[in-house]
C-alpha cells in the first residue's frame, strides 16, 4: 500500500508498506531500493525493515509480523493506492 501522508507530517510525502514472502525477497528489495534510490537509511530486523528514500518512506514486513503490528492502521483515513494489480 502507498500511503499520502503529505498533509501529515513535513518530514516525507509518501509510506509504503509491503509484504515480503522470504527473508531472501526482503533483502533483495532492500538492496534494490539502496542502489536505485540511494537510500540515506536503512534499518533491518529479521523480520522487517525500514528504508528512508527521503521523501517516502518504505516499511517492508514478513506477513506476521505486518499483521502483529498493525502499522497500516497509522494511516487509516489518508489516501491510498494499491500497488496490487
Amino acid at each position: 500500500m502507498v500511503y499520502d501522508v503529505r498533509n501529515r507530517t513535513p518530514l516525507y510525502d509518501y509510506v509504503i508498506v509491503t509484504t515480503s514472502l522470504s527473508p531472501r525477497q526482503m533483502d533483495a528489495g532492500i538492496n534494490y531500493l539502496k542502489e536505485a534510490f540511494n537510500a540515506s537509511r536503512v534499518e533491518k530486523g529479521e523480520t522487517w525493515s525500514l528504508i528512508d528514500l527521503r521523501d517516502v518512506i518504505v516499511h517492508i514486513f514478513n506477513e506476521e509480523d505486518r499483521q502483529h503490528y498493525g502499522i497500516d492502521k497509522l494511516y487509516v483515513g489518508l489516501p491510498f493506492r494499491s500497488i496490487i494489480k
